[in-house]
């Protein structure tokens, strides 16, 4: 069954929350602010009925399967529900039904006084010996022994060399005592306890941060691939650029990239779900960090988006740039065409550097036609919310390349026909400006062709193309006989299919066969064989031959193309024989 998904906005008294409604579905919290553990109370109304319809809460961002808790419905269509307070932060409640996955309606609630997460910053990471450290902190519960400690790095939990009780506050700032030279941790704990729920890392005394992370831009939307510029590197092959959950010890990471014996350049790195989060240069392999910067992943640009058909270009092209934007940009919201090295984030930086651009006038959605410089290279489209002292909001890179020099994307495969189980070699090429999540997957032949999260949904197996423009995957073939694709897509974040090529998982044969509905025939009459087990490659041959005659002499033969079905026809034309016996002869090899 499908369901239709659209929004309403709530107003309970000054409290104003969204929440999404499914067929009249809807779940309304008597409140959208809670204290810190506080019990939540909800309504809930238009649910199927199934005894196991359940609504749960969970982390805002958290995948539609994760939850912290839950209850079932039992049966009832609409009624009252409680469901247990949680630690400070941004919640969602979700209603799903009959025990599935599949979220029906949800709505966002917040946990403590200001419901942002917990949180502890400095104004700086390094502090000169027994200089006294000022550390910032919000989002705390607000019990009387909430407590900020500093600790060596790398040291317990429960370890600690200096603390401060926050005195219930929920957030503010605190003066500890500064400290001798050193790597230490300044770590936030509720009520007493030895549980830590935010850390900050800082280093006192001489660093050693000769590396420069720079963040092109402070703030990214989630989906959003985020572009780091670096310098000041040693050059060892494996110096590498991670990003971190802000707070988190820094041998912490979620993904990361070597620098391969770089010294200065620029990297991607993966978009992330809304947080604040950390960059991170180490060297060597080593967990020392070297240099690091801020970033915050929210929603805020997620109207604001440019694609294009294609990333590369000839010099003189047009191109087609198409956009979507709020209805809150001002008139001179701008596209603009920029050489990729351009430091991203400025609106004033990319409009010195701007080779051509037009404005979006109160548009929300359309299509830019540009011509493609001619100076062969890399280039972006970049977006902005105003031509005043705005922002870049998002971006979109093509290159500009000679004609004999672009990559198209492709895929074949050396037959078409597998056995389950068998070793499927797929050949690919691809642009260059494809991200490193490019990917290949494989999947049944009737899902709908086109988009990327659909395939992402159904894919039986995969792999990233890491930003190689040609090679070969090897993939095994499935042990269900059935018609199936390769697809080529150009990201993994809400991307596109690009190429695709078909194949079909066959029954294991015992051997090639030929059999014929006769074995007398008169002069010119057609000759039908039925043939079996053959390899599936395009130049498998069947022939007649005088009888008695070597193998490698033949009268007439026709190419299978590629055909290995259980049992197919193969006309072959008789040709005027000295003598009445011919024999049929299967042929396996090229030529």
């Amino acid at each position: 069954m499908k369901y239709s998904v659209y929004s309403n906005i709530i107003d309970s008294g000054n409290d104003v929350f969204s929440k999404m409604s499914a067929e009249n579905v809807s779940i309304v919290p008597r409140k959208s602010q809670y204290d810190v553990n506080e019990e939540v109370s909800i309504d809930f109304y238009g649910f199927a009925g199934n005894a196991k319809d359940w609504i749960s809460i969970a982390k805002s961002g958290s995948k539609d399967t994760e939850y912290i808790t839950f209850k079932f419905l039992e049966g009832k269509t609409s009624g009252t529900i409680t469901l247990p307070g949680q630690l400070p932060g941004v919640y969602e409640i979700r209603g799903f039904y009959n025990n599935e996955y599949t979220v029906r309606v949800r709505a966002t609630i917040r946990f403590g006084q200001s419901g942002e997460a917990v949180n502890i910053s400095t104004d700086k990471t390094n502090f000169n010996p027994n200089e006294e450290i000022r550390v910032n902190f919000s989002g705390f519960p607000g019990f009387a022994k909430d407590w900020i400690a500093i600790s060596k790095a790398g040291s317990a939990d429960n370890e600690y060399i200096t603390f401060k009780f926050v005195e219930g506050k929920y957030s503010g700032s605190i003066v500890l005592p500064g400290l001798s030279p050193g790597t230490y941790e300044i770590r936030g704990y509720f009520n007493n306890e030895y549980t830590v729920r935010t850390r900050k890392s800082i280093q006192v005394g001489e660093t050693g941060l000769t590396a420069k992370v720079i963040c092109t831009k402070s703030g990214f939307a989630p989906g959003e691939e985020i572009i780091i510029d670096f310098s000041g590197f040693p050059g060892n092959a494996k110096d590498w650029i991670a990003i971190a959950k802000t707070g988190t010890v820094d041998n912490n990471y979620i993904t990361y990239k070597f620098l391969e014996g770089k010294t200065s350049g620029r990297i991607t790195l993966p978009a992330q779900v809304a947080g604040n989060y950390e960059i991170r240069g180490y060297f060597n392999n080593e967990y020392t960090v070297r240099g690091r910067c801020e970033i915050t992943v929210e929603n805020n640009n997620l109207g604001s988006k440019l694609t294009l058909d294609k990333t590369q270009f000839t010099p003189g092209e047009k191109i087609s740039v198409y956009f979507t934007a709020p209805a809150t940009y001002a008139e001179n919201a701008w596209v603009g065409l920029l050489p990729a090295n351009i430091q991203h984030g400025s609106e004033a930086l990319n409009d010195q550097h701007e080779l051509t651009y037009q404005y979006l006038s109160k548009k929300t959605s359309g299509t830019l036609t540009f011509t493609a410089p001619e100076k062969e290279g890399n280039y972006d489209f970049r977006m902005h919310d105003t031509d005043d002292n705005g922002k870049e909001v998002t971006y979109i890179a093509f290159s500009v390349l000679p004609k004999q020099d672009i990559i198209l994307p492709s895929l074949t495969l050396d037959k078409t026909q597998f056995t389950a189980g068998e070793k499927i070699s797929v050949h690919f090429t691809a642009p260059l400006t494809y991200p490193e999540n490019a990917w290949v997957g494989l999947l049944p032949a009737n899902i709908q062709h086109g988009s990327e999260a659909v395939n992402d949904q159904n894919e039986l197996a995969y792999q990233y193309l890491s930003k190689k423009t040609s090679g070969t995957l090897t993939f095994t073939a499935p042990e269900k006989e059935e018609n199936y694709d390769f697809r080529m897509h150009d990201t993994d974040n809400n991307g596109k299919e690009v190429a695709s090529v078909a194949f079909s998982v066959i029954p294991k044969q015992q051997g090639p066969g030929l059999t014929l509905n006769k074995t007398e025939f008169l002069p010119g009459e057609d000759i039908v064989v039925s043939f079996t087990g053959f390899s599936g490659n395009a130049k498998d041959w069947i022939s007649i031959a005088a009888a008695g005659s070597a193998d490698n002499t033949y009268i007439t033969f026709k190419f299978l193309e590629g055909k290995n079905p259980v049992q197919s026809p193969c006309r072959l034309n008789q040709q005027v024989l000295t003598k009445s016996e011919a024999i049929l002869t299967m042929n396996t090899r090229s030529g």
